[in-house]
């Protein structure tokens, strides 16, 4: 960053590209206010300079799913809705990077408990990733983990069970093929979230009276 700095000055996108990647290390650690401190500073950057880019809506986005973390929903919404807005505008809403926004802001819609229009735009974003064959995406994952939370909230229990149903089948098929490439604590860290979707799906069959013998026995 100081070497950016006294390559471009403070006011280049370089130097806002960079603080963006040094914040989004301090949201990893949780430590929310100076990933903010920096997200704040590119934004300033990016807006100074007219700068209205699809970096630029990567810095809306992390400030909103901060704010998220933090719950501060109004402000998260905010934050990601003039993201989705601004990608909308440059790349359409037709690709995975538009997607993983859309994403951030359905998660806020379910803590504001907006759970129909959440609902509505998940089972979008599923079909999205079906009909191009790109269910390997780890954003189709996340889509299906907020669909079947939402199908439990709104007491479809036995469609949240089809649903977390198809993200243990998406980890038994990638367990063998990432498992020639990746490193021992990559493996085991894709092997614990795939115990966290079992144990969910598992929690699903066995706690719902809804879930029939046939299902109970797949």
């Amino acid at each position: 960053l100081k070497g950016k700095i006294t390559l471009y000055g403070h006011n280049h996108q370089d130097v806002a590209t960079t603080l963006n990647l040094l914040a989004t290390v301090f949201s990893a650690k949780l430590e929310y206010d100076s990933a903010n401190y920096y997200l704040r500073q590119a934004k300033e950057i990016y807006e100074r300079q007219q700068l209205y880019s699809l970096e630029y809506a990567w810095v809306l986005n992390n400030l909103g799913l901060n704010a998220c973390h933090e719950e501060n929903y109004d402000q998260a919404f905010d934050y990601l809705g003039s993201a989705l807005e601004l990608k909308k505008s440059l790349i359409g809403i037709e690709n995975t990077d538009y997607s993983s926004t859309l994403l951030n802001y359905v998660r806020t819609l379910i803590y504001k408990n907006q759970l129909d229009t959440a609902m509505l735009l998940l089972e979008q974003q599923k079909l999205f990733y079906e009909q191009r064959d790109i269910t390997r995406n780890e954003n189709y994952i996340t889509c299906l983990d907020l669909l079947s939370y939402v199908q439990v909230k709104q007491a479809e229990l036995e469609t949240a069970f089809h649903t977390t149903q198809l993200i243990n089948h998406h980890y038994r098929e990638s367990i063998p093929i990432i498992s020639g490439y990746t490193s021992e604590n990559e493996l085991f860290a894709y092997l614990q979230t795939a115990e966290y979707y079992l144990d969910k799906y598992l929690s699903l069959v066995f706690d719902s009276p809804v879930i029939n013998e046939t299902d109970r026995n797949d």
